[in-house]
């Protein structure tokens, strides 16, 4: 995706990830590509992403998967008609749940522990 050009950005993204993109932006590793999609799109683009994904912005951020959101609004600071929509979309998230951290397998060891030290000033 680094290496396309806007139209065949656009060509990507009206083929094969519009009205997908809920799912997208929830994968594992779909998520990814979205992600570099966003840091290349056109404004065009960009605007019909934020129209479809921003009313679910909670999705990928209670499936533990940030980046989206991130790319999302990094793409939006590129294209600054679209910061509004942005923000506003942000701003309705409230709260979403933190993805659980899954449980290590009783067969592996656990990393060691960082414990704060107290500042010294």
């Amino acid at each position: 995706m680094t290496v396309l050009d806007p139209p065949g950005l656009r060509q990507l993204f009206r083929g094969h990830l519009r009205g997908h993109l809920r799912g997208v932006a929830s994968h594992r590793v779909a998520n990814h590509g979205l992600q570099r999609l966003l840091d290349h799109a056109p404004e065009d683009v960009v605007e019909e992403v934020l129209s479809e994904l921003g009313p679910a912005l909670q999705e990928p951020l209670a499936r533990g998967h940030p980046g989206v959101v991130v790319a999302l609004l990094g793409a939006a600071q590129r294209h600054p008609r679209l910061q509004g929509a942005a923000l506003r979309w942000l701003f309705q998230v409230g709260h979403a749940p933190f993805a659980r951290p899954r449980p290590l397998p009783a067969d592996k060891p656990r990393l060691l522990r960082v414990k704060p030290r107290p500042l010294l000033l």
